[in-house]
């Protein structure tokens, strides 16, 4: 009985450090620059917008390493709700289906799987960049966890790339600056910052930021 009962008590914590295991390998760490499109589809992931998923719940986010690709995974609501059947279902940005328990819906398993078919689809290391709607990646400055780190499905797409700055998540803006006078041409940083400047004082001054954010949001991008 003894023995049957650690042999229990070996398997129970084999198993919880190995999915441990699993789940910080996944975990998003260190510094991060995404790029404009990983903004826009986190943006409409948050806002349930997505192409083809509109009012889909999300469930979790993904980018790859180098900052430049998304992948999600989001539910219609109903489908996380019917335990009384065991079909609890979540769908990824390729339309296929994965069946799980509660705890798949809030981002909590079958974490090998979806990073697998992350890796799969760009052929390249995927990390949890978001679970819901909160962001989870740690670069250094992002809690992540609570309030500073939740993101609200009401909230402008000015507010969300604002709060991704806030963050530490700088995206690279696509317009390009060029003195044709003396064929001087502003590096793409300076133009980056210039751009997200000018962003946050416009959000500021039409109140979709409050004082403390914007000096919040401020110091962030001046101190990179």
């Amino acid at each position: 009985m003894k023995k049957i009962l650690l042999l229990s008590v070996l398997f129970i914590f084999y198993f919880n450090n190995s999915e441990s295991g699993i789940k910080s390998y996944y975990d998003g760490s260190g510094p991060l620059k995404i790029s404009n499109e990983v903004a826009k589809n986190f943006s409409d992931y948050v806002k349930k917008t997505l192409k083809g998923k509109m009012g889909d719940k999300p469930v979790t986010f993904w980018v790859t390493e180098d900052g430049n690709n998304s992948y999600w995974w989001t539910t219609d609501g109903n489908s996380c709700e019917r335990t009384w059947d065991n079909e609890i279902y979540i769908v990824s940005r390729q339309g296929i289906i994965t069946f799980g328990v509660a705890d798949m819906c809030r981002g909590r398993q079958h974490i090998e799987k979806f990073g697998d078919e992350c890796e799969s689809y760009y052929n390249m290391e995927c990390k949890i960049f978001a679970k819901e709607r909160i962001i989870t990646w740690n670069n250094g400055i992002n809690p992540g966890r609570g309030k500073q780190s939740k993101f609200n499905s009401r909230w402008s797409e000015q507010k969300i790339f604002a709060k991704l700055n806030e963050l530490g998540f700088s995206f690279q803006q696509s317009r390009k600056v060029t003195k044709t006078q003396n064929t001087e041409t502003v590096s793409d940083e300076a133009t980056e910052l210039l751009d997200n400047l000018k962003t946050l004082k416009e959000l500021y001054d039409t109140g979709a930021l409050t004082e403390e954010e914007f000096e919040k949001a401020k110091k962030t991008l001046l101190s990179k």
